[in-house]
């Protein structure tokens, strides 16, 4: 994160959102720390930073994240 820190201040006429930045940094984390797969490490992500309290899935692995709450469709069935 350094180095891309370090390369846009080199290059200040660079565009960069950092909110994407940041989610995409949140996903990387939660796939690393939580072993989620890309697509729900980007969809946690994306429910933690938005403040979101819980993900509506039929998938468990949502159900190892802390900070929002696993609402897994498979137990109203």
């Amino acid at each position: 994160m350094s180095t891309l820190r370090s390369l846009l201040r080199r290059h200040s006429r660079l565009a960069f959102d950092t909110s994407i930045f940041i989610y995409q940094m949140e996903a990387a984390r939660l796939r690393a720390v939580h072993r989620l797969r890309t697509p729900d490490a980007l969809q946690a992500a994306t429910a933690i930073r938005s403040g979101a309290t819980g993900i509506v899935s039929n998938d468990a692995a949502f159900a190892r994240l802390g900070s929002v709450a696993a609402i897994l469709l498979d137990a109203f069935l």
